[in-house]
């Protein structure tokens, strides 16, 4: 599978390439001028209308997840679907990136937002 990493650079998007090239996938790396990242200070307000172009897209899911941190690997996260509640804490970022490699494979969350934790 081809598959796209945006944010490459940062340690959840290093996580990711390696799990997607581990999995035997074509992975391309798409980064951002560090020079510029200052200017991502705002975007947490921008959060909804991502989303919603995200779920316009027609691209096949959304993972928002919680805080994920460096740390050894526990094997496994918890998953809530959109709607869905419960207490989230955090995912390892090695746990989190094979995840996601596992959701572009996969068909378990396809068309649907799901919070990792």
């Amino acid at each position: 599978m081809r598959i796209l990493v945006i944010g490459a650079t940062g340690g959840l998007g290093q996580d990711v390439v390696g799990a997607a090239l581990a999995g035997g996938h074509e992975t391309s790396a798409l980064v951002r001028d560090p020079a510029r990242a200052a200017l991502l200070a705002p975007m947490v307000p921008d959060k909804e209308r991502q989303e919603q172009v995200v779920r316009e897209s027609g691209l096949e899911w959304l993972v928002r997840p919680g805080r994920f941190v460096r740390g050894k690997p526990r094997g496994a996260l918890r998953v809530l679907r959109d709607g869905e509640r419960g207490r989230l804490g955090h995912v390892a970022r090695a746990d989190l990136a094979r995840f996601l490699v596992d959701c572009l494979v996969g068909d378990a969350y396809v068309g649907e937002a799901v919070v990792g934790s």
